[in-house]
């Protein structure tokens, strides 16, 4: 049995299934959640990706778990989440 923390090891983390957290896709997946009229929880991805970017900053890639981010700093697709905020109407209350 492999240990969690494998899981998230940088050998594997284009290789599925990675249990990395990468922004465009949550931004994507946000975007189908309000599309179908998923208001609710479109709101709680936006602000659980929030809470990824607010203290490691706008990394490549995210661990879930502890919140830690992976490779570089300042990854540009990571400001996704600011679309998501935006689209929000900058409500500060998603966390």
């Amino acid at each position: 049995r492999r240990s969690k923390k494998r899981d998230f090891a940088h050998s594997l983390t284009y290789a599925p299934p990675s249990l990395n957290v990468w922004m465009s896709v949550n931004w994507l997946i946000y975007q189908g959640l309000r599309g179908y009229g998923f208001f609710a929880e479109a709101s709680q991805l936006a602000g659980r990706s929030l809470s990824l970017v607010e203290t490691p900053g706008f990394h490549e890639y995210f661990n879930p778990l502890p919140g830690e981010g992976y490779d570089p700093n300042l990854q540009s697709w990571t400001t996704l989440v600011l679309d998501m905020l935006a689209a929000e109407g900058g409500n500060n209350t998603l966390i």
